[in-house]
């Protein structure tokens, strides 16, 4: 667990600056920003560690963790400082990530969407469900590859 005094807190976010660590991938805050659908005033505040700027509640946790990993941080660290920083030691909670694997395959949910389209894109022919779902898988496939 991370339980750090107040200055060393900000000495933790001078040393481990992620703006550095940002521009070293060559990524400007508002490409993030856009791809997150984030404001650049959070990702600037996340950056800098103001994290009284943030706008609070839940979210604050997911907004550290996606910039993190839109960067190349460490998602966990980032959070401890967070918490430190906003609840102190007491109220330091562990955070699970909770991220799901990769998916490897697409879903029978994305299956039937492609099948329909493309039985559409056909003109709606009758009897060629089972070929549209195989051609549609195929094609799905492909683009996991």
């Amino acid at each position: 667990m991370l339980d750090l005094p107040e200055r060393s807190y900000s000495v933790v976010m001078k040393v481990w600056s992620l703006a550095p660590l940002r521009r070293a991938r060559g990524i400007s805050l508002e490409q993030i920003a856009q791809r997150l659908k984030l404001r650049v005033a959070i990702l600037k505040a996340i950056e800098d560690g103001n994290f009284d700027e943030l706008p609070g509640g839940i979210y604050n946790i997911s907004y550290l963790r996606q910039f993190a990993r839109e960067i190349g941080a460490d998602e966990n660290l980032l959070v401890r400082l967070y918490e430190q920083r906003s609840f102190g030691s007491g109220g330091v909670v562990e955070h699970q990530n909770t991220a799901q694997p990769a998916r490897t395959a697409p879903t029978r949910e994305e299956i039937a969407a492609a099948a329909y389209a493309l039985w559409q894109q056909r003109g709606c022919p009758e009897g060629t469900a089972d070929e549209d779902w195989r051609e549609a898988e195929r094609q799905l496939k492909r683009r996991w590859l």
